[in-house]
């Protein structure tokens, strides 16, 4: 593992909680949770420390439709005064609408007690005609959406154009992506240990 990437993780393996802003009934919600009350999965894309998965230990059920979370020390802090001074980890998000953030995402998916990012399910996004105003983008863009999952199609809205590639699975699954996968739970003992995937 490169060496800035060890120092990465080890802050936010310091970190006491985490902060996780989520959309619920078309509402932004934010909760906080102390890291020993989760069992948290990153991996890393690119430049980006991403989340890959988070397993809720004393909960029955996951949260869906997660667009962000945070690390901090404070557990009074709010969602902005973590943004200048703490690291973030970032999430994937394809909204299950179009032009509605709100209306949840397709790219979280809840598995018991478990909210899995889907890596393979991804969403690009065009503009066509002409554009005076941010208002006249937001309205008129295009979606693109790559994935081989039909629940995953019948579930979307106002998309454009829905395409299926046969490679899709070979270049989008964690495996590929996530190189590296980094369970804070382990890195918080005394052995300090990372695995690797291939």
């Amino acid at each position: 593992m490169k060496n800035w990437l060890k120092k990465e993780y080890g802050k936010l393996a310091n970190k006491k909680y985490l902060h996780i802003a989520y959309y619920e009934n078309n509402e932004q919600h934010i909760k906080r949770f102390k890291l020993t009350d989760l069992d948290i999965v990153l991996c890393t894309s690119c430049f980006n420390i991403d989340l890959y998965s988070i397993t809720f230990l004393k909960e029955k059920i996951g949260i869906p439709n997660i667009y962000g979370v945070k690390f901090s020390n404070n557990e009074r802090e709010s969602w902005r005064t973590i943004e200048e001074a703490y690291h973030e980890a970032y999430c994937t998000y394809t909204n299950l609408d179009n032009y509605d953030e709100s209306a949840g995402s397709v790219s979280c998916e809840v598995i018991g007690n478990k909210s899995q990012i889907r890596f393979d399910v991804n969403a690009f996004y065009s503009h066509s005609g002409k554009m005076s105003n941010i208002k006249d983008l937001l309205k008129n863009r295009k979606v693109h959406l790559y994935t081989k999952d039909k629940e995953i199609i019948s579930k979307v809205k106002n998309y454009d154009e829905i395409i299926e590639d046969e490679d899709v699975d070979h270049i989008y699954l964690p495996k590929n992506i996530a190189k590296l996968r980094h369970s804070l739970k382990g890195i918080q003992t005394k052995k300090r240990w990372f695995r690797h995937h291939k």
